[in-house]
């Protein structure tokens, strides 16, 4: 590499200023592209050496992971990589750090953000600035700390916000009165019940702003709801602004958008306990599929009415209470807020906010009316948007395993591998690459000619997971008498929603079931947010993806071959989405069958 290219590359990257969200990149302009005009000088021996260092990343043998890394930077100074921690200069950074050079590290840090901007806008090494800022507190420099982290917050929109304020990175500035309000924990101790009120109406605005991902306008209605809620607060109660919050919020019409009721994670005391009760909206209503603390003889019984408002009724205004970027994503969400007293009684549904008086037709045809007290949150692990096994029949395939995130089952019977993704997300035993991998391979083995991917319990979870799952997908694809039926429904949304748009570009999919509530085209990446006064917590989309065509507005992939869910279907322990697949594989192998 002749020596004016290194001194140029040099000279640019060694810029102290930390670039802006929108600032150009500085070796991204054209006043020097004399700057690219470099590579290493024996590129195999350099991308040997690329390997290696990741090797010894991987066991923790940080000081000949530096040596090897500052020989590859120092070859090629423009080593990029779509993420920090996966480039050559944050892979430097990270071995720095965990030898105690921060300053060093720092620099390291620096080099990533000139060359391909801070990264990701999330905590760890996937974020620059979050590692510089943490690199100055080890150094005992609070000042460069705090305008690293007020950078990475006001200007490039981190989206973990409030868990700055416990991480282990920044306890010795957990204090310092600017590092609280840069992690958004303003003190409202001094301000009465409307001024707090209205601080929580004006903190969620702020947060919009400040996380609203380029080219997408706030609407002004958003405003105008937000006005009047504000001038509404005196003649409220607690559950009404905490309602007309979410109200507001509905005029976004994105996901990833919403005051989750119930989450009492940062302290608040307003009570959004659920009814013990799991519900389910079907095509004839919506349903109990679902009973516990002595409500289990509920299950299989019809909601008819939320005190003395109809059941659809109550659908409909909750759906019209919440950002919903969807319809499918209202008939998703809208069972957590139905079986929550508090927040009906903000939406002047409920007179009480601690119980439920439920119309209920129950499956011998008999009309009762039952007064229901809330319950304690269910854990985790019974995660209530995610349908149960229906309580008095064998669970289908479909249902048997939802608390695994992939697993797979061969089905010789029809020549094929029936493959069921619940989240895009690692299991404790079995990573979502090995898990692609190991499908390729029970496809190859078995030589079947039907994939049926099942994403029908699939909420999300990390969109770069999925690469392994795609790749063996399409090269299945690829085979002219292979079929792939992807079987999709409400529960599709966000990295699912990923996946299921890169599935329709590159796999020539047969989807089957019913309308997804995100598509490749969304909005996602929450940013999380607590209201100040009320500490209820909530969060803003913080990202827009693109991934199908730049003009596509649909707000769900909607099924070739549509296919509903009955309730009638399913309590009795059936699945007519898998027995439509089932049939499309008959016909498909009768008209492939020799005459």
């Amino acid at each position: 590499m002749p020596k004016w290219a290194l001194a140029v590359i040099l000279c640019t990257l060694l810029v102290p200023p930390l670039p802006t969200r929108t600032q150009a990149q500085t070796t991204g302009n054209t006043d020097r592209p004399e700057a690219y005009l470099a590579a290493p000088p024996d590129p195999v021996e350099y991308y040997r050496k690329t390997l290696e260092a990741e090797r010894l990343l991987g066991q923790q043998k940080w000081a000949e992971a530096e040596t090897l890394l500052r020989d590859v930077t120092s070859t090629y100074p423009l080593a990029t990589a779509p993420a920090p921690n996966h480039s050559p200069w944050g892979e430097l950074g990270m071995a720095l750090q965990k030898q105690g050079k921060y300053a060093d590290a720092i620099r390291a840090y620096r080099t990533v953000i000139e060359l391909q901007g801070p990264g990701l806008a999330y905590p760890g090494v996937s974020n620059a600035l979050y590692e510089i800022a943490a690199s100055y507190v080890a150094l005992g420099n609070r000042g460069a700390a705090l305008q690293a982290l007020r950078q990475m917050v006001e200007k490039d929109a981190y989206v973990a916000r409030p868990g700055l304020l416990d991480d282990p990175a920044f306890a010795a500035i957990k204090d310092d009165p600017s590092f609280r309000m840069i992690a958004g924990a303003e003190n409202v101790s001094r301000l009465g019940r409307t001024a707090g009120w209205r601080r929580d109406v004006g903190h969620m605005v702020s947060e919009l702003r400040r996380v609203d991902p380029p080219g997408t306008p706030i609407p002004a209605e958003f405003y105008r709801r937000v006005n009047a809620l504000k001038a509404a607060v005196p003649k409220r109660s607690d559950e009404q602004i905490a309602a007309g919050i979410s109200e507001a919020m509905n005029a976004l019409n994105r996901g990833h958008t919403a005051i989750w009721f119930g989450d009492t994670e940062a302290g608040t005391e307003m009570d959004y306990r659920p009814l013990p009760l799991r519900l389910y909206v079907f095509p004839e209503g919506i349903f109990i599929t679902e009973g516990w603390n002595g409500f289990e003889d509920m299950a299989d019984a019809e909601v008819l009415k939320f005190g003395h408002t109809a059941a659809a009724e109550v659908l409909r205004r909750v759906g019209s209470a919440k950002s919903n970027e969807s319809p499918m994503e209202v008939l998703w969400t809208a069972p957590d807020l139905l079986v929550r007293p508090a927040f009906l009684k903000g939406l002047g549904i409920l007179k009480r906010g601690d119980a439920a008086d439920l119309t209920l037709k129950m499956p011998d045809g008999t009309i009762v009316t039952k007064t229901i007290h809330v319950a304690a949150e269910p854990p985790p692990d019974q995660w209530r948007r995610k349908l149960n096994v229906p309580p008095h029949a064998k669970a289908p395939l479909w249902l048997e395993n939802t608390k695994r995130n992939h697993w797979l089952r061969h089905l010789p019977e029809h020549d094929a591998v029936y493959a069921q993704v619940n989240n895009i997300d690692d299991d404790p035993d079995e990573t979502m690459m090995q898990f692609g991998i190991k499908l390729r391979q029970a496809l190859a083995d078995s030589k079947a000619r039907n994939l049926i991917l099942d994403l029908r319990h699939n909420n999300g979870g990390n969109t770069f997971h999925y690469a392994e799952l795609l790749r063996t997908t399409i090269a299945f694809s690829t085979r002219e008498e292979n079929r792939v039926y992807v079987l999709i429904g409400r529960s599709v949304y966000s990295a699912a929603g990923n996946l299921t748009a890169d599935l329709e570009r590159l796999a020539r999919p047969i989807f089957v079931g019913e309308p997804t509530s995100g598509t490749g085209n969304q909005f996602g990446d929450e940013s999380t947010f607590v209201l100040p006064y009320s500490k209820l917590v909530g969060a803003h989309s913080g990202a827009r993806w693109q991934l199908s065509h730049p003009w596509d507005e649909r707000r769900s992939i909607v099924p070739q071959v549509p296919v509903q869910l009955t309730a009638k279907a399913y309590f009795a322990g059936q699945d007519p989405v898998l027995e439509t697949v089932f049939r499309l594989i008959a016909d498909a192998g009768a008209t492939l069958a020799p005459k």
